[in-house]
């Protein structure tokens, strides 16, 4: 596939960014080139795992991802997150992860039934994401 390709060579010509360098590249990509923005928010999190900002840049990819209907994705960066160190280290942090994370497979396998499973989470409808919250909110057995 050329366009992953291309995304690797972009990120790969971002070797000498910035945290603050790649998540402008990140933030200017985001609306109309959104995989040249994973691909940085990407670069971002391999070279700085362990800085404060990174919390804020999990939230913006994973938004990122649900936006383009990648739920798998999505999932299985709030996995990688709640493994971090710098979560380990923030309590309600990785509680509001953790909450997300489990409203957002509730989404998932509701959007997988519906036969729409990568559905644009802004296209998701209001009762489907209202009844995802109130299943996150449910204690884990």
């Amino acid at each position: 596939a050329p366009r992953r390709s291309e995304t690797e060579m972009r990120a790969s010509s971002s070797a000498d960014k910035s945290l603050d360098a790649l998540l402008d590249t990140a933030y200017e990509a985001a609306e109309n080139d959104p995989l040249h923005a994973v691909a940085a928010y990407r670069e971002a999190l391999r070279r700085y795992p362990d800085d404060s900002y990174i919390p804020y840049l999990i939230i913006e990819l994973s938004t990122l991802y649900k936006r383009l209907g990648d739920y798998d994705a999505a999932l299985a960066l709030f996995d990688e997150a709640l493994a971090l160190p710098i979560l380990a280290k923030n309590a309600a942090m990785a509680q509001e992860f953790e909450r997300s994370r489990k409203s957002l497979a509730v989404v998932s396998h509701m959007l997988a039934a519906r036969g729409t499973p990568t559905l644009p989470f802004g296209e998701v409808p209001k009762d489907l994401l209202a009844e995802a919250d109130r299943h996150a909110e449910e204690p884990t057995i």
